[in-house]
Parts: structure tokens; sequence; C-alpha cells
């Protein structure tokens, strides 16, 4: 158990139309990953999102961000605007994110969007490979053409 704080997740809200939330990267806010096509989004639908903890508007947490409290403040924030269902649009970190949200409330996400990210946090393969290792150096990986080596 923590004595950790709860913080407010800052909010952003655009636009009208079917619910679309997004999950942003960990280099940056909703402002900084999707500022740039936001007016498009917004021109048909609700745009929900929050700033993750330490990015954005939303300060710093104390504690651990975990991605189970990150989706739960993404929906959260769908809840606060009315919306029953929505699409979520993650980026990055923010695939995770989402995915958490869809796993979590299945019923409710519509369906997913998941750009430049990955499935599960622990992507890096552990070192040294079981297989592939050259002979001579058993810190390399050699492959032949159109083969790659087998990650545990």
């Amino acid at each position: 158990m923590t004595d950790a704080v709860p913080i407010t997740y800052a909010h952003h809200v655009h636009g009208s139309g079917p619910g679309l939330l997004l999950a942003h990267g960990a280099g940056g806010g909703i402002e900084a990953n999707y500022g740039p096509i936001m007016d498009g989004l917004a021109a048909r639908h609700t745009v929900v999102g929050v700033d993750y903890p330490g990015s954005g508007r939303t300060p710093t947490a104390s504690a651990p961000l975990e991605l189970e409290a990150l989706a739960d403040q993404l929906v959260a924030a769908a809840d606060a605007e009315g919306l029953d269902t929505f699409a979520v649009c993650g980026y990055s970190l923010g695939g995770p994110v989402a995915i958490r949200a869809a796993v979590r409330r299945p019923a409710r996400v519509t369906s997913l969007v998941l750009s430049a990210t990955f499935a599960r946090v622990d992507t890096v393969p552990s070192w040294p490979p079981r297989s592939g290792r050259s002979s001579t150096n058993p810190d390399s990986t050699s492959c032949s053409a159109g083969t790659w080596p087998s990650w545990p």
C-alpha cells in the first residue's frame, strides 16, 4: 500500500460527434502528440484525452505509473463527457493504454487505432539469445540471408 496522493489528470475535449479517446506516448502529452491533427479529428468526433502524470498539464506523480490506472483515467474522462461508447487511438505508450481500456471495458470500446506502439511493455529480448549466437563471439548474433535469430 502506498501513501501516494491521487492527482487530477488534465483533460482535453474538442469537437462533437462519436467519441474518440486519445492515449498519448511517453514523450509528450495530448497537445504534443495530437495537436497538429486535432482540428481534423474534432471535425467529426468528440475527442477526449488526458495528460499522463508528468506530461502536458498534469503534475508528476509520486508513485509509479500503472497502465490500468492510465486506462481508467482515460475512460473516466469519457464518462465525464457523457460518452457511453468510443473508439480509442493509442500512440506509442498510448497503445498499451488503449489495449488495456479495451480489455477492461470491451462493451464500450468500438474500435482501436494503434500507431507506433507495442503489445507489451517488456519487448526487449533477454540476452544472450538461446540460438543465433556466433561460435566465435557469444555476444553477437549471426544469421544467414533470409533468416533471423530466434529470440526466447
